[in-house]
């Protein structure tokens, strides 16, 4: 017969692993709770984006004049 025949007795398993240390406690007596680390990443990336934003439309408020003349002097070179 081959080595996984179902009819042999079960040999008894090993222990259970042990379960995980738990982490250190926090000395300022949070209860454990930390802050994730992707969160300072993330607002560092929200502001970063909020920057740019604000960036592109004060460039665009500066650029309106001249982005109007542009406009109109191309109609007016296909109305030639």
């Amino acid at each position: 017969m081959s080595s996984t025949d179902e009819s042999a007795p079960a040999q008894p398993s090993a222990s259970p692993p042990a379960p995980p240390a738990a982490p250190p406690a926090s000395p300022s007596g949070s209860g454990g709770v930390r802050m994730p680390g992707w969160l300072p990443r993330a607002m560092v990336l929200a502001l970063a984006l909020y920057a740019c934003f604000q960036l592109g439309s004060w460039a665009f408020d500066q650029l309106i004049g001249l982005l109007t003349n542009i406009l109109i002097a191309f109609f007016l070179a296909l109305a030639i």
